[in-house]
């Protein structure tokens, strides 16, 4: 009887341990911000478990679309005319986080005003 409960004990912390485990999904950075000429970066993205990632955004495009366990994925941005907001939801089944991209007008370094 006894070896029956530390089976059953055993048994409940692998599932435990293994839900934990799984809802793990991290992508860094999670905002990023594009001048209008757009441009593309990479993202560090992690998760234990098959990945899918999906935007409705047509002005962004990244790869690979999925994959399983961690990977470098790189966003692709189109130049714009005017300021925009867009995400990517990156999802594992048991979790999702979001990379939000922000493409605005930028100053250009060299100018400053003087006074």
């Amino acid at each position: 009887m006894k070896n029956k409960f530390i089976i059953l004990f055993l048994l409940t912390c692998l599932v435990s341990c293994d839900i934990d485990y799984n809802e793990t999904i991290n992508c860094d950075p999670q905002t990023k911000e594009m001048g209008l000429e757009g441009g593309s970066f990479a993202v560090d993205f992690k998760s234990y478990v098959k990945w899918t990632a999906s935007t409705k955004e047509t002005w962004l495009t990244f790869e690979p679309e999925a994959g399983v366990s961690d990977t470098i994925v790189t966003i692709m941005v189109d130049s714009a005319s005017y300021p925009r907001k867009g995400t990517i939801t990156f999802d594992n089944g048991y979790a999702t986080t979001t990379l939000t991209i922000n493409q605005v007008r930028q100053e250009p370094e060299d100018s400053l005003q003087l006074e």
